[in-house]
């Protein structure tokens, strides 16, 4: 679950942030066999955003090359949230290191991904390079 709260000033146009905007929750649970393992806890963890910008969308994501995912206005990378909208193919993703993408996730289809990412830097994707079909892949990216 992500909450985004933003108050907007209809007065004067400025944007006034407030603390804990992000409100996020993870947890886990696997059961295979006699094998159960969970993680994390019901409560949440709130986060507070200093800068004000969102950029994203739905992206087509390419097999044949890596491609930058645009960043917008961001001046400070926050957190970055990712879904495959895909339902047949993965994407993986990474960030950019001397011009090329160094894969550091993998999403199959229809998965998703939150993370706090550096400051700055480009992260790039690429569908999976074996089949030949683009990959829509939705992007959040928020300022820190």
């Amino acid at each position: 679950m992500l909450n985004v709260g933003l108050y907007y000033s209809s007065l004067s146009r400025e944007i006034t942030t407030m603390a804990d905007e992000f409100t996020v929750t993870l947890k886990g649970q696997l059961v295979k066999g006699y094998h159960t393992q969970k993680w994390g806890t019901a409560a949440t963890r709130s986060f507070t955003q200093t800068g004000a910008g969102v950029a994203g969308g739905v992206a087509t994501i390419g097999y044949a090359a890596e491609e930058v995912l645009g960043i917008g206005d961001i001046t400070t990378q926050g957190f970055l949230y990712l879904k495959n909208l895909d339902i047949t193919n993965f994407v993986t993703y990474g960030p950019t290191i001397s011009g090329v993408m160094v894969e550091f996730g993998k999403l199959k289809a229809g998965e998703e991904a939150w993370l706090r990412v550096m400051p700055s830097g480009s992260i790039r994707a690429q569908a999976n390079p074996v089949t030949t079909g683009n990959v829509l892949l939705q992007m959040l990216l928020f300022e820190d």
